[in-house]
């Protein structure tokens, strides 16, 4: 017996889940309540149908429209809405002009359509109404795991939130019986990657500016074509939406390990860093887990580094500030990947005691090309450097850039002019190397 939607949402929402105009589910909630829905559902039996709603000019309407009766407007598209909707609460306002309906298979979307036209048109001093477009699944033609199916809805759901604000878009694209299909495909590729182990690893140096030896590797993810379509930085951020990166996390830390203990090249293994990602580092249960491994396996200290990557924000800065400490009292030093390429990074840098700030390499690029970015660079390192943290620069590819990181300030680099990514590297330090992928994503110009 699966959970009822509407029960789901009476047990959990509050006015924070909703719409203050509508009165419909915020894209979060309404995306739990799916998932609960439909998770414990046998494959082909799952009972009912998503649509998305797009009402192009909404916006534009409100705006032609007195206070009280742009109230008025939205409170009567929200209640013909969730009477619609399954058990009466399963519409959802996903952004300005888009809404998200689960309803029983066979309500009469062309008549939701007509009505939702009628109200918009007959409230609009000026008779021009909005766009209403639809697009509709029924969810019992997916044929996959009810968890799995789930998690492919709510994944829907949040992408399509997201798309007018960051895209601009002012129309409905999104062929959601296709996209449904797709994510519950990768959903289904990313944990049978995980499971089986099926990727590789690759090793890129980092050395001091000072004398140009390696000082590190990075550890770099590379995915197998024929498993999944997905390069490393989609696949990635897929595994942090689907909550399935702490799982990830785990089994790259087990095989950087099993490397590390079982190298047989000429020397001392180098110390090598592992990205994790935010989301992990918010996690209880995962860091227990690499809290089990570091037990389980004394002396990594001086051969594992941990980079915090930003592609996922952490949402308990004080609370990964304690894991930090904790790492870094074992002995372990803490990287903050891609310093200044999101809003969060002088948050964390404020927030967040580590040893090493990773310069993102487009910042790097947009310094070496005008004295503006020269200056943010020279103001960056010199903080950190006062702070008493070490900057590694990304996109190194020429003796010049290496000039101007060093007048900058800069202590380490990462790029081509020192060697591409190498499942085989000498981790003692030297040896061939050839072109790959970094974890965080493919790049044309290094690897």
């Amino acid at each position: 017996m699966t959970a009822k939607v509407a029960d789901a949402v009476r047990d959990d929402s509050n006015d924070a889940d909703r719409n203050k105009s509508s009165g419909l589910l915020m894209a979060d909630a309404f995306g739990g309540s799916v998932k609960a829905h439909f998770e414990n559902a046998e494959p082909g039996k799952a009972k009912g149908e998503l649509t998305f709603i797009g009402m192009t000019g909404l916006s534009d309407l409100e705006g032609r429209l007195n206070p009280g009766e742009r109230k008025l407007l939205m409170k009567q598209l929200g209640g013909f809405l969730k009477a619609i909707s399954f058990e009466g609460d399963s519409a959802a306002q996903l952004n300005p002009e888009q809404f998200g309906l689960l309803h029983d298979a066979g309500l009469d979307v062309d008549g939701v359509k007509a009505q939702l036209s009628d109200f918009a048109r007959e409230a609009d001093p000026k008779g021009i109404g909005v766009s209403v477009t639809t697009e509709s699944a029924g969810v019992s033609d997916l044929e996959v795991d009810g968890q799995d199916m789930a998690q492919a809805l709510l994944y829907t759901i949040q992408q399509v939130a997201k798309e007018r604000n960051t895209t601009g878009a002012k129309t409905l694209k999104v062929n959601i019986s296709d996209r449904l299909m797709a994510a519950a495909e990768h959903i289904a590729q990313v944990k049978m990657i995980i499971a089986t182990g099926q990727f590789d690893i690759a090793y890129q140096p980092i050395v001091a500016l000072s004398d140009q030896k390696t000082h590190h590797f990075e550890a770099l993810v590379r995915l197998n074509d024929s498993l999944t379509s997905m390069n490393p930085f989609n696949f990635i951020c897929f595994a942090e939406d689907n909550g399935l990166i702490e799982s990830f996390d785990i089994a790259l830390c087990h095989k950087l390990i099993n490397r590390i203990t079982t190298y047989s090249g000429g020397g001392a293994v180098l110390p090598i860093a592992m990205n994790i990602s935010g989301r992990s580092i918010d996690s209880d249960s995962f860091v227990d887990s690499l809290r089990g491994i570091i037990a389980a396996n004394p002396g990594l200290n001086k051969k594992l580094l941990f980079e915090i990557t930003e592609t996922a924000r952490i949402s308990d800065l004080v609370r990964a500030n304690n894991v930090i400490a904790s790492l870094r009292k074992e002995g372990f030093e803490v990287c903050l990947d891609d310093f200044g390429a999101g809003q969060s990074a002088f948050e964390y840098l404020k927030a967040l005691e580590v040893d090493f700030v990773k310069i993102d390499g487009q910042y790097v690029v947009n310094a070496t090309e005008s004295d503006k970015g020269k200056a943010f660079l020279v103001a960056m390192s010199g903080l950190c450097r006062d702070l008493g943290v070490a900057t590694i620069a990304e996109f190194v590819e020429n003796k010049e850039t290496v000039a101007f990181l060093k007048e900058c300030g800069v202590g380490f680099a990462q790029g081509y002019l020192f060697g591409k990514a190498d499942a085989a590297a000498d981790l003692s330090g030297g040896g061939p190397a050839v072109i790959n992928a970094r974890r965080k994503g493919a790049k044309e110009s290094w690897g």
